[in-house]
């Protein structure tokens, strides 16, 4: 007697391979590796000695770490890996160059961090193919925020923030009844003088709110009236945490007149900033996501049909009563 074919599960033939490195691609992946740290070792070099150094970029350190776990969370959507697409590869290794030269040109140290990343999307499509990097593009560009800002565009986006810093707290003191008076970037409470630098300017903290936005629109897909809600909402937390950083300064700066206490108020005030300005970014996601109430459609169409579903209903519930007596 024929046994009866068995028929293979559909499930089988429709799962989607997981991402794998053929012998070739392995191989070119390890070359462009090692090419790689050659050519930027002294950029990883710079990056680090930034970020240990320059407390605006102390977060850098974490954004590689956060990129990875992101990539991580959402592995289960990555595509298989497929045919290397050559063209887009050499444009992005034509933009890792220009960057690099650039750089030694016009002395120009965070060109050299645009190279590494475009470096990265040139070795993304090399190995990957387009439709892996479909899936990847958005964790390398979020790298954008561990490279420092051009020194040109950072001190033309400090001393504003410096301004309006000096005049946000010197206003906040004075609605406390203190008797604060602002003149330039220094604010003068009695006996002390609060001197708003470029450091505190608040820029790390805007950096750091404004890579958390991104990390959040990345994480969980929402309408692009909420994203350009979120991203423009980031200066405007930036600016009142670090005008209450401030303020918070000059009150406890009434009280402790040593100089070594007032250097931990600074730096103590400094730190604990940043969790008020993620919570009143949280603050904001929160009001964003009840902002709207989801209105059901009610259907309203052939009445009478309504109304004999609910009779049958009804007459349904009657004969389970009699059934149970």
């Amino acid at each position: 007697m024929p046994m009866a074919a068995v028929d293979e599960p559909e499930v089988a033939r429709d799962a989607p391979s997981a991402p794998g490195l053929s012998g070739a691609h392995a191989a070119l992946a390890g070359a462009l590796v090692l090419v790689g740290i050659w050519a930027y070792s002294g950029t990883f070099a710079w990056l680090w000695h930034a970020w240990m150094t320059e407390p605006d970029y102390s977060h850098g350190v974490l954004v590689p770490l956060f990129a990875l776990t992101l990539a991580a969370m959402n592995r289960g959507k990555a595509p298989a890996f497929g045919q290397s697409s050559g063209a887009f590869a050499v444009v992005w290794f034509a933009f890792a160059a220009f960057f690099m030269v650039a750089s030694a040109l016009f002395f120009v140290d965070a060109l050299r961090g645009w190279s590494l990343i475009a470096w990265l999307f040139a070795m993304g499509f090399a190995v990957g193919g387009r439709k892996w990097m479909a899936w990847a593009w958005r964790y390398i560009a979020f790298l954008i925020f561990m490279v420092p800002l051009p020194y040109r565009f950072e001190h033309a986006l400090s001393l504003p923030l410096q301004t309006v810093a000096t005049n946000t707290s010197c206003w906040i003191l004075q609605s406390l009844t203190l008797p604060a008076i602002a003149e330039g970037h220094t604010i003068y409470v009695n006996d002390v003088h609060l001197e708003v630098v470029q450091a505190c300017s608040g820029l790390r903290m805007f950096m750091s709110i404004i890579a958390v936005a991104f990390a959040f629109l990345m994480l969980y897909r929402r309408p692009w009236w909420y994203a350009v809600t979120v991203l423009v909402a980031t200066g405007p937390i930036a600016i009142l945490a670090n005008a209450i950083r401030i303020t918070v300064t000059g009150i406890l700066g009434q009280f402790i007149t040593s100089k070594a206490g007032q250097k931990w108020v600074h730096d103590g005030t400094g730190w604990m900033m940043i969790p008020v300005a993620m919570l009143m970014f949280f603050l904001l996601l929160l009001f964003l996501d009840n902002l709207f109430v989801e209105v059901r459609p009610l259907d309203i169409r052939d009445p009478l049909k309504r109304r004999r579903r609910v009779a049958n209903r009804a007459d349904e519930t009657d004969v389970g009563v009699a059934a149970d007596a």
